[in-house]
């Protein structure tokens, strides 16, 4: 589980990182709470 959410954030700060605008950040987001999920 822990891994998994690690895994998550990870992608998230990646994508964040690598497109770095408000429509990249709200999809990382999402995704993030749906890993919280």
């Amino acid at each position: 589980m822990l891994d998994t959410l690690t895994d998550s954030f990870k992608n998230a700060i990646g994508k964040i990182r690598f497109h770095d605008d408000d429509k990249a950040l709200k999809k990382a987001t999402t995704e993030l709470k749906k890993s919280l999920l």
